[in-house]
């Protein structure tokens, strides 16, 4: 099993244009207060901003789509490391996963497409 290039169709947008994003949301929420549309949006800048380890696997191989907070040393992510050393065979049917780890061991929780 091998470590394969991410979807581009599930690909996250790159660092820059999210963070420029960010600042403007955050900016547009301060202008919104304590309204219900500031609420709303404060929760899609923490979703953004608290994001998971997703992998993807399929019968060939699978690939790491990482949070923004690993995006500038991806190849040195923990998590990432763990996944090359361990990953020899489809640990899970076909899908996309959470990607978390518990006592060393990676952890996959399914999410709906």
């Amino acid at each position: 099993m091998q470590l394969r290039e991410p979807d581009p169709n599930k690909m996250i947008i790159g660092l820059d244009a999210v963070e420029s994003l960010v600042e403007t949301a955050q900016e547009a929420r301060y202008q919104l207060g304590d309204s219900e549309l500031g609420e709303q949006l404060q929760d899609a800048i923490d979703r953004v901003q608290d994001a998971e380890h997703m992998i993807d696997i399929d019968t060939d191989g699978w690939a790491i789509q990482h949070p923004l907070r690993c995006r500038p040393a991806m190849l040195n992510c923990a998590m990432h490391k763990l996944a090359v050393l361990t990953i020899t065979k489809p640990p899970m049917p076909p899908g996309r996963y959470v990607l978390s780890t518990r006592i060393g061991q990676l952890k996959y929780e399914a999410i709906d497409d």
